[in-house]
């Protein structure tokens, strides 16, 4: 058991102790889940902010294409049965402050939540974005709903402050990225 679920009431650490902390320390897990009290939500948010900083070093990562966001995104989608729906949050220099899966959904669909992505990013200060979604199938052709989510999450980027570069879809060993085949 990590030390930081001993900061838990006894409630949520008997929930907890099988799970790995990047679980728990999923905002959406914890935030809509009765097993944690106000005080146990306010702590885990406060270790995740913790690690946010920890995690915002000059030396991280910088994104410069679709291909690089590609190439770093890849291990993360790695097996996956459901589409999954991740972001990388930028700074002003294109540089990597956080990554997330934001969405998780079915075999072939997966709701996306302009409201909660763009949360995510201004808690992070990102100056910008770029998300990724997995097809398992393993075609990364864009749907029609991917693209009309594409284009909503440009407009709510545009009205929040935070520039929408890229939405990358990813197959097997392939990718389509939406901005480069202008479909936004």
């Amino acid at each position: 058991m990590h030390k930081i679920y001993s900061l838990l009431s006894k409630k949520a650490q008997a929930y907890v102790e099988t799970m790995e902390l990047k679980e728990v320390l999923n905002i959406l897990f914890f935030m809509n889940n009765e097993n944690f009290t106000r005080r146990d939500k306010e702590k885990l948010i406060a270790v995740h902010e913790t690690i946010l900083e920890y995690n915002t070093k000059e030396d991280i990562k910088e994104i410069r294409s679709p291909k690089e966001a590609y190439d770093f995104l890849k291990p993360k989608f790695i097996g996956n049965e459901q589409e999954e729906f991740h972001a990388i949050f930028l700074n002003t220099k294109n540089r990597i402050i956080h990554t997330e899966m934001v969405f998780k959904g079915s075999i072939n669909t997966c709701i996306v939540d302009p409201k909660c992505l763009y949360s995510r990013a201004l808690k992070c200060s990102a100056s910008a974005v770029i998300v990724a979604h997995s097809h398992p199938s393993g075609d990364p052709t864009p749907s029609n709903e991917d693209i009309e989510v594409t284009k909503r999450l440009k407009e709510v980027g545009e009205i929040v402050g935070v520039v929408f570069l890229d939405h990358i879809i990813l197959g097997d060993n392939s990718h389509i990225s939406l901005k480069e085949t202008h479909f936004f």
